[in-house]
């Protein structure tokens, strides 16, 4: 099996079918909020597995509004972020900030550690890896998805476009196409449910017609329909919980593939 070629045929296929590339400046607000509770078993996960010594210079790739790059700074790393989306860098304060997409951008240096939390949406696997690989003296950390999209999603796009949703490939994916490569990575597991928190229904309905491409009032209807039969209504607002399992994959430099 050619894991590098499913995977980036796996992503091609997602990236075609969502249509839109801006996306994530569309939900930037949402996602900074929608998940802020539920947020800190994972961080406090993730900072345990990644264990890096205070000092450590870090390169977060597509660090989003911060949600790793804040903790991993306040226990003492000189962190860097690179985030193309310019809404989601409104978020982010007291950073080297480099506002570029990971694909195009120039590093002109080195860091201890190169970190992908949830993010790793970059064209082309192999390419990507070594340029992760490259721009690592230590090591590089991936957390990704065991299961990349979620029920409301998959019943939603199919129930919307009368398709099955392309999800992005898995973990188990990246683990062996890493393997081909010649790196060899270690890799963990975190089982989590999620408590996606939106304030009110608007927000709510904001969020999932937005990702689900859903633009006619038809569409939006079933949309509202279905989360407000699945949604919790509660003091904080709407809650809809996922199981959301996850991986850390990791490898130091001796286990990588020669520059």
């Amino acid at each position: 099996m050619d894991y590098i070629s499913l995977w980036d045929v796996m992503q091609e296929k997602s990236r075609s079918q969502k249509k839109d590339a801006g996306i994530w400046d569309k939900i930037a607000k949402q996602y900074a909020s929608h998940t802020k509770d539920d947020r800190s078993t994972r961080i406090a996960w993730q900072l345990q597995e990644l264990n890096l010594p205070s000092g450590s210079s870090v390169l977060d790739i597509g660090a989003g509004t911060g949600v790793l790059a804040y903790p991993l700074k306040e226990t003492g790393c000189d962190v860097t972020v690179l985030e193309p989306s310019a809404v989601m860098r409104e978020s982010l304060h007291g950073f080297s900030i480099i506002p570029e997409s990971f694909e195009t951008a120039e590093l002109s240096r080195t860091y201890d550690y190169v970190i992908s939390s949830f993010s790793f949406f970059f064209k082309g696997f192999e390419q990507s890896i070594q340029k992760m690989n490259a721009a690592a003296n230590r090591g590089v950390h991936i957390f990704w998805f065991m299961r990349s999209s979620s029920r409301p999603i998959d019943e939603l796009w199919q129930m919307l476009h009368h398709e099955p949703y392309a999800s992005e490939p898995d973990a188990e994916i990246m683990f062996c196409a890493l393997k081909q490569m010649g790196i060899c990575p270690a890799m963990s597991l975190f089982s989590q449910t999620k408590e996606q928190i939106y304030p009110d229904e608007e927000t709510l309905l904001q969020y999932y017609t937005t990702r689900l491409l859903a633009e006619t009032d038809e569409e939006k209807e079933i949309v509202k329909e279905y989360l407000l039969r699945i949604a919790e209504k509660t003091a904080d607002g709407y809650v809809i919980y996922e199981d959301a399992p996850a991986a850390h994959i990791w490898w130091k430099k001796e286990n990588s593939i020669s520059e």
